[in-house]
């Protein structure tokens, strides 16, 4: 076993807690189904081409299904020159029965309202036969349960939005102190393997952790109730990872492969990964050097566990209805 390969070994088994990838048969580690919508850096032609729109053209990610949430990938300056054109409003009139609210809303809650409606009108006109016998309700109750509904969907939107700019905001920290690392990286790690193997963790670790905050990696075109859906995600990760690392033989991508198969927490693994690299750094460069970059580690598993909080902290279910 030559140097290289004993340091990674080394990894595998301090960090890990599996048993070592090279004991391991690769095949097992393919997964039995092609990727469908991750397309490799290579292949694209633009900077979206991994990402299906939807057939208006308005930079809207097309939806799984049509009570799925609309996806807007980038509001744009564009973007915002069509929202203060004069013409907007007669262009949503005539796309109205292809927006995604009132597809989302069309059936059952529009249903249901038409048809109770229907039900009542049909009720006092044609079976009521005076005043006293229709069903009728009084204006002042209506108006406190708008004031309630109001409030609530208030607060819902609130909670909503605030939980959004955490998670957006964590992840800018993430991409940041990796950027930070990557150059510390490049600049204080001497052996060329060990810091190769130090950049590709970097790469890795954003996919990593949106596959495991997210549980599809983004991918939310696969559908939950498919016979084959957790191998289909575990497909998409597979083509994620192999994009960075190239080389399926590659000891760090078999041993992310398995520990995702194993289901163990991949994010603080890698990142404990990370610090081994440093700590065997320490013959090479000054401490300061490897404690700063230590410290960058700090911050990406910090921002991951945040992320965690927000993710696992639930709202009270009268306001998830």
């Amino acid at each position: 076993m030559n140097l290289a390969q004993a340091r990674t070994s080394k990894f595998t088994i301090r960090i890990g807690g599996l048993v070592s990838p090279q004991t391991r048969c690769l095949s097992s580690l393919k997964p039995t189904v092609e990727n469908e919508y991750y397309v490799p850096r290579a292949d694209r032609s633009g900077p979206n081409d991994s990402f299906v729109f939807n057939k208006l053209g308005d930079g809207r990610l097309a939806r799984c299904a049509r009570h799925s949430p609309t996806r807007e990938l980038n509001f744009t300056p564009a973007h915002w020159e069509r929202q203060k054109s004069v013409w907007l409003r007669f262009r949503a009139v005539r796309a109205i029965f292809h927006s995604s609210p009132f597809q989302r809303l069309m059936f059952p809650d529009l249903f249901a309202v038409g048809a109770t409606a229907t039900a009542l009108s049909a009720y006092n006109t044609q079976v009521a036969t005076n005043y006293m016998e229709q069903l009728t309700l009084h204006g002042s109750a209506l108006a406190g349960a708008t004031t309630a509904i109001g409030m609530l969907v208030a607060f819902r939107l609130n909670a909503s939005y605030g939980r959004y700019d955490e998670g957006r905001k964590f992840w800018g920290e993430i991409n940041n102190a990796a950027r930070d690392l990557a150059g510390n990286a490049c600049m204080w790690i001497e052996d060329p393997y060990q810091k190769d193997r130090m950049l590709k963790l970097i790469k890795a670790f954003p996919v990593i952790n949106h596959f495991h905050l997210n549980g599809k990696g983004g991918h939310y075109m696969i559908p939950d109730d498919h016979p084959e859906s957790a191998e289909k995600i575990y497909a998409e990760f597979h083509a994620e990872l192999l994009d960075i690392y190239k080389d399926e033989e590659h000891e760090d991508f078999k041993y992310i492969c398995s520990g995702y198969k194993q289901k163990i927490h991949l994010p603080l693994h890698v990142s404990s990964g990370m610090r081994r690299i440093i700590a065997d750094n320490g013959a090479y460069v000054h401490a300061f050097y490897n404690k700063t970059m230590d410290e960058q580690v700090r911050r990406i598993v910090m921002c991951l566990g945040q992320a965690e909080r927000v993710l696992r902290t639930p709202l009270p279910t009268d306001f998830t209805r």
